[in-house]
């Protein structure tokens, strides 16, 4: 029995596979069948081309019509194939097959279906009026199940708006546009986006932009166009639909149509396009809540335009941030404009502006950021001041700003420190130090303040600030205050204990008078750290080192152990100048003759090799007269006093003319 069985289903099996390669082969016909009529649709009605596709597609579908193997496909097939009749204009044939349809039994979306063709058979015999019966008369307004009969009453209705608008008979043809236009939204809510785009299609092909006011109709044209790349009719027809908007009083809606039209430019990279459309729709509608967002983007293609550093699109653009800033100083867009606006001027090399924008900004995410580029502005700002009372003024200001910044961890509840405050109390501290002579006390105590409230601020900032705060103290004289700071950096790297002793060098050779040997015990103390460590240095760091430790002893008034300290280098280099000037500085502040020869013979090494004229050749010289003068040798010293003043005197800096008049008056001349 079980053999049987197997016997069977063997020979079964060959039947069914050959029943599906029937079916699929059935489907593809079909399916190469559409292919042929959506071609012949590409072509001009008439054309060879549009006659063959259509044979081809007939051909195809005349045996799957006449087969009953597959009802599915057989359905499709007549109805494709009545379309291809029509579209052939073989009306007669494309009627007996709607009839013979018809007297088959049909469901109710095979009947929809083939109301929809013979609405479009009626359309194409010019019978309009039959047209519209079939449409109005079998559509269901609660659910249509076919979308194609959707579609076919959508183009009777165009047609009959296109009869009317040809009869000059524009309210009718509003009232069939106005039904065109609730039918594609039926469209839309029955069948879903892909089906809307077909009919978009239509009403696009059937309905030119300038042949209606309507906003809704005109969106549908726009759409259609960008949807098939044709972006400027697109932007017309937005335009179009903009101002219908505009003249029914519909103002947000027209701002979003021109927005809209807009985007487009913007997707498409049309920068001078895009910025003069966002930046008129914003100005158009101030008050509108995206105006602030469409202005910025405007600015935004204003920056791209400016990419080439030219100097009317920098200037178009720093026009429109102005501008943004006066009509929306509050709007959250404001920031970012200031951002953008403080880094142009600051680009432009506008310094107080620049550091004015910078300060301007509250974004909590930028106002680090800020803090330190309005300190970078404010400083080049200052340094191009030429009047002393003026620069003052400007520093006192800008420190007082600066200080408010740093303050504002404590005015709040509980005080939070942040970021900005740290960098702001190192930039007043800085500008004091830097502009503000005398104040060097006032530095000292806000970094002292701002690192007892820095809980949380990175290390890189504190070391910064005591960095700072050791040369504020000893800018001012409090020695003991930069040393105890001093004490707690034994573990600090040492590049960063080299940055602050070439700091401190520099503060000791122009700082205040009083405050020298404050300085010279910081630089010691510093250097005692650092020799710990000597083996980390190079050897030019290290030699570099011990200029700065013997400059520091002769600037703490050690003047025999700086000069043991200078007389170690010139004996490793007697070519090194520098040691030889603080071998010559050291011996000059002795009070005994012999040592004020040994100052001589060391000025005369250190001046050999440097150029004549040079500031340090000058010092040199006017140095070795005092001494000649000291030494009674009055002729020697006035030669050389004559010789500076003969050759140099009109380029000589304010405090060497000074030295020179002060040695030609001992010298009688």
């Amino acid at each position: 029995e079980r053999q049987r069985n197997a016997a069977a289903e063997t020979s079964r099996e060959p039947a069914s596979a050959a029943a599906a390669i029937a079916a699929m082969r059935r489907t593809a016909a079909c399916e190469i069948a559409k292919i042929y009529r959506l071609q012949a649709e590409c072509y001009p009605a008439d054309s060879d081309d549009r006659t063959h596709a259509l044979l081809m597609a007939a051909r195809l579908l005349l045996p799957l019509a006449q087969s009953d193997a597959d009802e599915a496909v057989q359905w499709r097939s007549r109805l494709a194939l009545t379309a291809c009749y029509r579209m052939m204009r073989d009306f007669d044939s494309a009627g007996r097959a709607i009839e013979a349809m018809r007297r088959s039994g049909l469901s109710e979306r095979q009947e929809l279906a083939l109301r929809a063709e013979e609405i479009r058979l009626a359309l194409a015999q010019q019978r309009l009026n039959d047209a519209l019966a079939l449409a109005d008369g079998k559509n269901d307004r609660r659910e249509s199940l076919e979308p194609e009969f959707d579609l076919a009453r959508l183009e009777a209705y165009l047609v009959a708006r296109r009869r009317a608008a040809d009869e000059g008979d524009a309210a009718k043809a509003a009232q069939w546009l106005e039904r065109a236009d609730g039918c594609l939204r039926e469209i839309e809510q029955r069948h879903g986006p892909a089906w809307r785009r077909r009919g978009e299609m239509l009403v696009a092909a059937a309905v030119g932009s300038g042949e209606t006011t309507d906003a809704a109709m005109l969106v549908r044209i726009a759409e259609n166009a960008y949807h098939s790349e044709q972006y400027d009719e697109a932007i017309a027809a937005y335009d179009r639909a903009a101002a219908a908007a505009r003249a029914a009083g519909e103002e947000d809606r027209a701002f979003d149509l021109g927005f809209t039209a807009a985007t487009i430019a913007h997707r498409l990279a049309r920068h001078d396009e895009a910025c003069t459309r966002y930046r008129q729709i914003a100005l158009g509608h101030t008050r509108h809540a995206k105006a602030p967002e469409a202005h910025l983007l405007a600015a935004s293609h204003a920056a791209e335009l400016a990419r080439n550093n030219q100097e009317e699109p920098l200037r178009r653009y720093l026009a429109l941030l102005e501008e943004h800033l006066q009509h929306w100083p509050e709007s959250t867009t404001a920031d970012e404009v200031r951002w953008r606006l403080a880094r142009l001027y600051e680009y432009r090399q506008q310094w107080e502006a620049a550091a004015e924008a910078y300060r301007s900004v509250s974004d909590e995410t930028r106002r680090p950021a800020a803090v330190a580029a309005a300190e970078r502005c404010t400083t080049i700002a200052l340094s191009r001041l030429k009047d002393p009372a003026d620069r003052a003024a400007a520093a006192a200001k800008a420190a007082a700003w600066f200080e408010g910044i740093a303050g504002g961890a404590r005015r709040k509840s509980p005080p939070v420190w942040r970021p900005e405050n740290g960098l702001a109390a190192l930039a007043a501290a800085r500008i004091r130090l830097a502009y503000l002579p005398g104040e060097e006390q006032q530095a000292a105590a806000l970094l002292s303040q701002a690192l007892s409230e820095s809980r949380g601020a990175d290390a890189s900032w504190r070391a910064e600030a005591e960095s700072a705060l050791i040369i504020a103290s000893a800018a001012a004289g409090r020695g003991e205050q930069a040393i105890e700071v001093l004490s707690g950096w034994t573990a600090r790297p040492i590049g960063e204990l080299e940055s602050l002793l070439s700091s401190l060098a520099e503060l000791g050779r122009r700082g205040p008078l009083d405050a020298r040997r404050a300085v010279a015990a910081a630089q010691l103390k510093a250097i005692d750290l650092i020799q710990s460590r000597r083996g980390e240095l190079s050897a030019e760091g290290r030699r570099r080192l011990d200029h700065m430790r013997a400059d520091a002893l002769l600037a703490a008034g050690r003047r025999d152990e700086a000069l043991a300290a200078y007389s170690s280098l010139t004996a490793a280099d007697d070519s090194d100048a520098a040691a030889h000037e603080g071998c010559a500085k050291a011996l000059a502040a002795s009070s005994q003759a012999a040592d004020w020869e040994r100052a001589l013979s060391h000025w005369g090494a250190a001046q050999k090799g440097r150029p004549h004229g040079s500031t340090e050749w000058i010092r040199a010289q006017l140095a070795m007269a005092e001494l000649e003068l000291k030494l009674g040798r009055r002729a020697a010293g006035s030669r050389r006093l004559r010789l500076i003043e003969r050759q140099y005197a009109d380029s000589l800096a304010a405090e060497i003319r000074d030295d020179l008049q002060r040695l030609m008056r001992q010298a009688g001349l």
